[in-house]
């Protein structure tokens, strides 16, 4: 009965890690780039390894796709910017309620990023 009883509470922790490590949420984002910071609310869902979304902007609403693998993310969207489309990847970690890395706009980049979970 104890070798089941650790059995039990072991499964549960993996349990608790594997929800510890999931993206889904809202999410305040600030990104560095040539004319200065820029800041969106990000939705994020996540199913398995796999990350989809939108991003909400002055500008509108975009799609948002990307893929998790530990605490590593990469995010990638479209968006005109200045009379041109813009593609965007997101690429860093995550910890929690925080994720950090860089962002590169088409080739230009890395510039710093930055976001925060609401709730």
């Amino acid at each position: 009965m104890a070798i089941f009883s650790l059995l039990l509470a072991a499964g549960a922790g993996s349990s608790l890690v594997a929800q510890a490590s999931n993206l889904t949420g809202e999410w305040d984002v600030t990104y560095g780039s040539p004319s200065g910071d820029v800041e969106f609310t990000m939705y994020l869902t996540q199913s398995g390894s796999r990350l989809t979304g939108n991003m909400e902007t002055e500008g509108g609403e975009f799609p948002i796709t990307g893929s998790v693998d530990g605490n590593k993310f990469t995010l990638t969207f479209t968006r005109p910017s200045n009379g041109e489309m813009v593609k965007f990847t997101f690429a860093g970690t995550f910890s929690g309620d925080s994720m950090t890395g860089t962002a590169m706009l088409n080739a230009s980049g890395p510039y710093p990023l930055h976001a925060e979970r609401k709730g």
